[in-house]
């Protein structure tokens, strides 16, 4: 639902979405709702937010608690599924932050 109202411009509502029903959510699935919040916070330049929830989610994978445990993890994109590291999801969130510094 949060993905089909961030196609239609309603951000701000996805993220209220996501945020009153994630509770409904397994454990398993909130790894991809942080992922879509963190879309959703830079699609409508809520900045802190989303550097707040990138620091969550590393602290994660420093605790080793990301990817349930495991070295990898499967992921979607476009339809098509690959493995993912912990080394490629730390720098995925990382790279952003570089972008990020530069362009202030």
């Amino acid at each position: 639902m949060a993905v089909v109202m961030k196609q239609i411009d309603r951000t701000e509502e996805a993220i209220e979405a996501i945020k009153s029903f994630r509770h409904l959510c397994s454990k398993h699935s909130q790894d991809s709702l942080d992922n879509v919040l963190i879309d959703l916070y830079k699609k409508c330049g809520r900045v802190e937010e989303q550097i707040e929830l990138k620091k969550r989610k590393l602290r994660l994978i420093y605790q080793g608690g990301a990817f349930n445990g495991k070295p990898t993890k499967t992921a979607r994109s476009h339809g098509k599924k690959y493995q993912v590291s912990i080394n490629q999801e730390t720098a995925r969130l990382l790279v952003w932050n570089i972008d990020f510094i530069k362009h202030k």
